[in-house]
Parts: C-alpha cells; structure tokens; sequence
C-alpha cells in the first residue's frame, strides 16, 4: 500500500467535501490538490477547520494548487502548501481576507462562532469606511472655506489612505499572464520529450531449456595432452609440479648436560710418492703442524700419483677425521703440512701428506647446553611448518597466475634430510637444518567443465550452456603416475545460444506488429512478451539504448 495519496476537487467542491475526502483517504499522508478559483478560497476557516479535522484523523495534509490565494490562505492556517508548476511553497500573509467574487457553491460547514466572527468583521469594516468618509468630508470642508481661511490642514487631506485595488489586480493578473506562458512553455517541451525521447521498448524472451544428466569417470594424467573421451571416461591433461627447498633455524638450548666431544674436520690426504694406491686403515694418525693428533674414521685407498712430462702429479682423496682426544684445545684451523707419523723414519713419510679442508670444531669437554627431547619435537615440527610454507608459495608462483585447479588431497610434501647440529656453548642454540620437497597434481578445472558440457551437448547444436550443476567425487592421487581418479556426477542445461545484438538490430524502428513477429521467429522461444512506453507508442525506438532486451 502507498504511503502517500493525492486528492482531487472541483471547483465546486466545498468545505464538507473537503473533509470527508481526508477523513476517508486510505493512507496517511494526503496531497490534497485544490483547483484555481475554489469556493475553498472564499474563507480562511475552511482552512482551518480542514487543519483541525486532518489532525484528529491522524493524518498529515498537504495543500497543492496553481492559485496563489489558496496557497496563501493554507499558510495562514499553517498547512505546507506548494505550487505544483514551480514547485514553490506558500508566501505567509497576515492579513487575507475572502474573495468577494460571486461563485457557485456547496454548502459548507460552518459554526455560531464563525458567523459572529464574520458579522463583527463586516459592521468593523463598515464602520471604519463611514468614519473615513466624514473625516474627508470635514476636511473638505476646512479647505475650502473662503481665501482668508488658514491652509495649514490641507496636508491632512493629501494623508487620507485611500485604497488602491486596481494596482493589485493589474499586478496579479500580469503574473498570472507569465506564470501561464512558463506553464505553457514546460507543457510544449515535457510533450517533445514524451514523444521524441522518453519513449522506450522493452522486449522480454523466455529461453526453452533442455537438461542433460551427467555420470561420467574423471581420469587426468601429465601424459595426456589433448581432451578425449571413452564411453564414460573423460581423459584431460594434467600437470605434476615440483618444488625443492631447505632452511635452517636456530632454537634456545634450555637443557645442560656433562658431555666430551672430539673436533672433526675433513683432510685431503695426497699421494706425492709413487703411481701404486696406498691403503690406510681406520684409525690411522694424522699429526697437524700443531702437533695435535687426529685419526680418519674409516679405512682409505689413496689412489696413486700420476706422471706427465717427467713430472710427478700427486693424487689425493678426502677423509673424515676426529681429534684422538675430546676438548676444545683440538678446535684448530690446521693450516699447513699434515704428517702421518706411521711412516717416520721411511720414505713414505715425505710422500703422503695432507692438508685440512677446514678447521676442526665440535671439541668440547663439560657442561654445554643442550636441547631435551620435547624442545627438539617442537624445534622439527616448526621448522618442518616454515619449510612447508616457503614450498607452498614457491608453488603458487609456478601455478602461471591461477591456471590450474588443485583439488584438496592433491599435494604431497616430502622431508628429504634433516639435520640437528650439537649446541654451541657461546650462543646456547641449537640450529635444525631441514630440506624437503613439494608435488601437487592439478589441472585447469575450465578444461574439465567445457569436455562436461560437450560430452553432454553431443548431438545438439545451436546452444550453450545456462547452468552447470556438476558434483565432483572423492579423487584418489596417485604421485608416482602423476595421475588423478574421481567421478563427476549432476546435470548440465542448456538453452538456445542467440545473438541479441543482431535481433535488437533488427527491430529498430520496427512497428509493434513487426517486433513480435521478429520475437518468435528466434530459436528456442518458450514465451515473449513486448511492452511500449508510453502508451501511445507502438514502434521500437531507433535509438538502441532506448530498447532494453532481457533473457530469462
């Protein structure tokens, strides 16, 4: 229901009228819209008593009229009025008597005290006008007695207010004259643009639809390389992406503990005497320049020498060694010539020899701190959390902007090596090296939709897809094969596929007869329905924008 009512009266229509109007009107809020030269207007009570009867209806009143004596008279009663044409409110008069122009009318309510107010103003009036006219008279008089008569009244007589209607009337009719050539004037140019501009068609078609159920089996595998199907198998090419990264972080050693660590390092050991291998045992002793003795951790075969030129070429090969005893005195650089005190006093002794790849570290002998075993499950799952996460955005970047479809299930994250070095005492850290790799199978899911909707569209041309309403099963990976498995299983809908922009084309200017006849000539219609605004438009705008056409 509106919240807002217009009412029309006549010009006959009295006060009576007016009221049962408003108490009966159906809302709330009523525009009561008052022609020019009402009976309304010939007492400022009507307005009144209209104000006071809208109130107890509860309703809010609103006067609306071209006539600038109505507007007036409902200010007067504090009523929001407005004109219409130049949507203007009233102008507040104080003093606004009724028009004394002779209009049919219909009995109006009025009350005693309304008669008695309007009889005291007519005898008040009446009076005013006779003691006007005696005081002119006598001053007429004075004037006018002989020339020896003094003068000095005759500027009263020139101070008489006299009433001048005439002007008032000339005033109101020449902007009744302007207010109707502005009003003619909007009238001329509203109806060009009624019928030149507003007019518009809408064209409104209903598309048949036809559903297909779908069941089909999903099989993608990176060996495929085009969409194929088989029976109920729809093969699409897939792609198995790959990432590798490491990473190290350091956690605070909270534990102690009483430890003795040998320093450990990596020697190259040379074969500098002769072009037959040399086997050294486990254990063997290497002395470095600073006379600290360091054993290799498992049996060698150095390999023999080689001669180019009558030139000896040594050869060599590298080995774990450990310090023979643990403290941090062995955490040397072991720079320079390493001996192997097994072949002192033999001439082997100047023909193998070695030289530290590094220096030797690790040698500890006391209490270091050291992680307990929950510290060292938290520091792993942390770093295997952040090395997880480096790969996961490693592989959005080789997803070329969001091509593939990944479907949950389908990554597989793999630690490869992992790495718990012994605490530093300095820093009291312990570091977790982790290095692990990340595949996902994926696909790109727009490649799958369209083999749906062309495996179900077999048979049918002409039409396009309105709804694709497909379930895709549980997938089973298989990483090893790169492969995905997984049903889909729904329907797909589709409709005719037509070109709108040559059919609007088409009825441009076209009559009504022609339009309709145009509508049901396209493919595929189950209903149409054309509409033409205003009312007496019966062609399709020349304008394109003017016609709208809209598919359901």
């Amino acid at each position: 229901m509106k919240s807002e009512k217009k009412v029309f009266l006549e010009r006959a229509d009295g006060l009576e009228a007016a009221v049962d109007k408003i108490i009966h009107a159906p809302t709330a809020s009523i525009i009561l819209n008052i022609p020019k030269n009402s009976v309304l207007g010939l007492s400022p009570n009507n307005f009144r008593v209209m104000k006071r009867e809208s109130e107890t209806a509860r309703k809010t009143l609103l006067v609306e009229s071209i006539d600038d004596h109505i507007l007036e008279l409902a200010a007067v009663a504090k009523i929001t009025a407005i004109n219409p044409v130049f949507k203007t409110r009233e102008r507040t008069m104080s003093d606004i008597l009724p028009r004394t122009k002779s209009v049919s009318r219909s009995p109006s309510i009025r009350t005693p005290k309304d008669e008695e107010v309007s009889e005291k103003r007519f005898w008040g009036a009446r009076e005013k006008s006779e003691d006007r006219m005696s005081s002119a008279m006598k001053i007429k008089e004075e004037v006018s007695d002989g020339d020896d008569a003094p003068r000095k009244d005759a500027s009263r007589a020139i101070d008489i207010p006299i009433e001048a209607p005439l002007p008032r009337r000339r005033k109101r009719a020449r902007g009744m004259r302007i207010a109707f050539s502005i009003f003619a004037a909007v009238a001329v140019i509203g109806g060009v643009y009624m019928y030149f501009i507003a007019p518009v068609a809408q064209i409104e078609l209903v598309l048949k639809k036809r559903t297909v159920p779908v069941e089909l089996t999903i099989d993608i595998k990176k060996e495929y390389h085009e969409v194929a199907d088989q029976g109920n198998i729809l093969r699409i090419p897939g792609e198995l992406l790959s990432a590798r990264s490491n990473i190290t972080e350091e956690f605070p050693a909270k534990g102690r503990e009483n430890v003795s660590a040998k320093a450990h390092g990596i020697l190259r050991i040379y074969n500098a005497f002769g072009s037959s291998p040399q086997s050294l045992v486990a254990t063997t002793r290497f002395e470095s320049p600073e006379g600290k003795i360091f054993r290799i951790k498992s049996a060698i075969i150095v390999p023999g020498s080689k001669v180019e030129g009558g030139k000896v070429i040594p050869s060599h090969i590298d080995a774990d060694v450990a310090a023979d005893q643990p403290g941090t005195e062995y955490n040397i650089q072991g720079e320079g010539r390493w001996t192997i005190p097994g072949f002192k006093g033999n001439a082997k002794f100047s023909g193998f020899y070695a030289e530290a790849t590094g220096p030797m570290t690790g040698g500890f002998s006391g209490e270091r701190p050291t992680a307990s075993p929950e510290d060292l499950a938290n520091a792993e799952k942390d770093t295997e959390r952040m090395l997880r996460d480096a790969l996961e955005s490693k592989m959005l970047l080789s997803q070329t902007a969001g091509k593939f479809s990944i479907l949950e299930g389908s990554t597989q994250f793999v630690v490869v090596q992992r790495d718990i070095p012994v605490p530093v005492a300095e820093s009291e850290k312990f570091g977790v090296f982790m290095e692990g790799e990340m595949k996902q199978l994926v696909f790109e899911e727009q490649a799958l939709a369209d083999a749906i909707a062309a495996f179900a569209e077999k048979g049918s041309e002409g039409e396009k897809v309105s709804a694709f309403d497909v379930v895709y099963g549980t997938p089973s990976f298989d990483f090893s094969e790169g492969s995905i498995t997984f049903t889909a299983k729904g329907s797909v809908t589709f409709e005719a596929d037509i070109d709108l922009e040559a059919f609007k084309a088409g009825i441009l200017g076209a009559d009504e007869a022609s339009v309709r006849e145009a509508m049901w000539m396209l493919p595929g219609i189950d209903s149409a329905k054309a509409s033409f605004w205003p009312f007496w438009v019966h062609n399709a705008p020349r304008n394109p924008s003017k016609v709208e056409v809209t598919v359901k």
